[in-house]
């Protein structure tokens, strides 16, 4: 027990700075999981697919710290702590080198490279802290003589908190990398007050140079000097992270230009994408006068619709950093009365009780899960309801290419059968991006021939430009490759966005087999390494971590907006982890875990059955406290399996074997659940596979 302790101090019989820096190492994990995944989304394309992969990479990189701890005899309390301070400091360098070699600005990560970059990001954090865990699991058992459940659950109350406040925080309040260098501040003055400084005068200097430099930090808006560095060549002059991203404005070229995580969305000369955005719809042959304009660049496409004898424009978007933009630039004079209405489209265009002449959907493609709902045959039917008799419909699923694949072919099939269900005629056009113009009227893809005839001055939707015959050939080409066998794009079962993936990855084929292959090594061969105890402890945390991905989507569809709401449910889930780790509950322990697992499969299929009523229910707190609510008892059920089968296990690999099995669990979950299973299944067949899965686990467990 040399070391543990520090050498001012006397031995005691407990070491509450044990238990204290648990709370630490979670509340700090925590908080640096949650601001990395933030930005590592931006950086490298902001999909389920991300996502997953990040999740899943940090929780096997913490898992292989854990195994690492049960493998070393350290139990120096000081150097635990001291070596998990310094290891966000080089996840954060590791993650500047990173952004510039890895990607370039406007560019989209290819999924390699992401895998690569979330492997060498998480690497030095999730290490030090899964190390820091399992070392001070055991100094908990052998000092303070505690089970290894109630560390667990110390650890876990940390990282609620932290949860819960980084999501306050971060939410538009206070930027993405401040948050990062205050969070290292506060983690490396806890380790040198705790365990270097006793006296207490220097102490006192010690915390008003520590609060002196927090202040400088907040005064310099580091997020600007490292955006910067990031970006390049261009000269970012200001940037804002909101609930949804990070707006930077920039100038290159001697163009302004603004930047959606690091993806240009705006810019002076976008004359071509601007005029096809809404010439393509506003010129069909009919009159408009009420549009709704859903996302996009406001004040050039406003720009675009001043050109018309309108009576309103509608302008919905939920991001208010893009809004406050819209506002500020919005400079053309107007014969017709503006509204602009900070809300998520999809469920604003359920609540607005106007009809209008065109929708105009400039939403990205279904590049995620929440993309998806745009391009689905619930928000088709949704838009219809608001539009009159033979009103326009416009949307964009994908980039403009001479030449589709299998797989381009199949995401657009996927959206034209879903529009051709709600309205009469649709018809694509292939431009800057291949457009869905759908109505029940008639449709023409003529434009030059009604430029001419509505007297439209345009630079580049004009006869000068278009030929009528090439146009409408290439249309009908497009409709010839359309697959009627392709299942439609549904709010349930988002399939576009599973194809949007296969599209991305069928643009790197080469890597794709080693990027699989590296997954299949890191994330599902542990399995093979563990003992048959913690099998069980496996699949439990896979099946727990996939249903926290399905019950965010389930926010998504019910409430509209999962991404505040995203701190109460990993609040809730790690309170019923930490619950269900900290307290004995013997009339359970009786159970044969078996038979435990099988009631919580029942369980999730009981969800499965209970789904559609679920996402019905209308009132929004109501359905927002019942599905965060639902992860409640699995989280128990997770927590008090890791309690029971580390109780007797204080020291060496027995604890880091588990810690490790529960970990790699949860980040195969997280991918398969994520960026397979929804998207191809739906949630309601993906729900009765997370009961599958825990079937399975009983099944291999029980092999001897």
């Amino acid at each position: 027990m040399k070391g543990w302790f520090s050498k001012k101090k006397d031995r005691v019989n407990t070491d509450p700075r044990i238990g204290l820096s648990l709370f630490i190492i979670g509340a700090v994990s925590c908080s640096i999981q949650l601001l990395f995944m933030k930005e590592a989304m931006n950086i490298a394309g902001g999909n389920e697919l991300i996502a997953g992969v990040f999740m899943g990479t940090w929780l096997i990189m913490s898992a292989l710290g854990a195994w690492l701890g049960g493998d070393t005899k350290t139990t120096n309390l000081r150097s635990i702590n001291l070596l998990f301070s310094f290891s966000p400091v080089v996840s954060l360098l590791f993650l500047l080198v990173a952004s510039t070699s890895f990607v370039h600005p406007g560019e989209t990560m290819s999924f390699f490279k992401s895998l690569i970059f979330t492997l060498v990001i998480t690497a030095p954090i999730c290490i030090a802290s899964g190390y820091a865990f399992i070392k001070l699991v055991e100094l908990s058992v052998l000092v303070n003589r505690s089970v290894p459940g109630k560390s667990f659950a110390m650890e876990t109350l940390g990282g609620i908190l932290a949860g819960i406040l980084i999501s306050i925080v971060s939410s538009g309040l206070v930027n993405t990398y401040l948050l990062i260098l205050l969070t290292i501040l506060l983690s490396f003055s806890f380790t040198i007050l705790t365990f270097f400084i006793y006296d207490k005068r220097k102490k006192t200097h010690f915390r008003i140079f520590m609060a002196l430099l927090g202040a400088t930090l907040i005064i310099i808006n580091p997020d600007l000097l490292i955006r910067n560095f990031i970006m390049g060549g261009v000269d970012i002059v200001s940037t804002k992270d909101t609930p949804y991203g990070n707006i930077s404005e920039g100038r290159y070229g001697g163009e302004t230009n603004l930047f959606y995580d690091y993806r240009l969305v705006a810019y002076s000369n976008d004359i071509m994408e601007r005029e096809e955005d809404i010439h393509f719809a506003m010129l069909q042959e009919r009159t408009i006068k009420d549009v709704l304009l859903i996302s996009g660049p406001l004040s050039s496409r406003l720009k675009e619709l001043s050109k018309y004898y309108l009576t309103s424009v509608t302008f919905m978007e939920r991001d208010p950093g893009l809004i406050k933009i819209a506002e500020e630039e919005e400079e053309y004079s107007r014969s017709y009365d503006l509204y602009i209405r900070n809300i998520d489209a999809f469920n604003g265009i359920k609540l607005d009780s106007s009809k209008y002449d065109a929708i105009i959907s400039l939403v990205p493609p279904p590049s995620s899960l929440s993309l998806s709902r745009f391009y689905s045959l619930e928000f088709f039917k949704n838009a219809k309801a608001r539009m009159t008799g033979d009103a326009v419909f416009l949307c964009a699923p994908g980039p403009g290419e001479d030449y589709f694949g299998d797989e381009a072919t199949k995401l657009y099939s996927s959206i034209y059968n879903a529009l051709k269900k709600v309205f009469l005629n649709v018809s694509p056009v292939l431009g800057n991006k291949l457009y869905f113009i759908a109505s029940d009227g008639p449709l023409s893809v003529s434009f030059s021939m009604l430029s001419i005839e509505s007297g439209i001055e345009n630079q580049y939707v004009n006869s000068y430009y278009f030929i009528d015959e090439l146009t409408e050939e290439k249309s009908g080409q497009i409709v010839g490759n359309i697959d009627k066998k392709v299942r439609m794009n549904r709010i349930s079962n988002p399939i576009a966005s599973y194809y949007y993936q296969q599209y991305s990855l069928s643009k790197d084929t080469n890597r794709i087999t080693i990027a699989l292959t590296i997954i299949v090594m890191v994330f599902a061969l542990p399995v093979i390494a563990f003992r048959r105890k913690n099998i069980y402890m496996y699949f439990s945390s896979a099946a727990l971590s996939g249903f926290e991905i399905i019950i965010l989507f389930m926010l998504q569809i019910t409430v509209g907006n999962m991404y505040q709401i995203t701190g109460a449910v990993v609040a809730t889930i790690m309170a019923g982890l930490a619950l269900g780790a900290i307290i004995g509950i013997k009339s359970i322990s009786k159970i044969d875990i078996r038979k435990r697992m099988s009631g919580i499969a029942l369980y999730y299929a009981l969800i499965a059955l209970l789904f559609p009523f679920i996402v019905s229910i209308a009132d929004k707190k109501i359905s927002t406290i019942l599905i965060v609510s639902l992860s409640f008892l699995p989280s128990i059920f997770t927590g008090h399996l890791f309690r029971e089968l580390t109780i007797n296990n204080g020291k060496g690999k027995a604890t880091s074997n588990t810690y490790s099995a529960d970990l790699a669990g949860s980040a195969i979950g997280f991918i398969l659940i994520s960026a397979v299973a929804v998207p191809l299944l739906g949630l309601q067949l993906t729900i009765i596979l997370l009961s599958l899965m825990l079937f399975m686990g009983i099944f291999v467990g029980s092999i001897k």
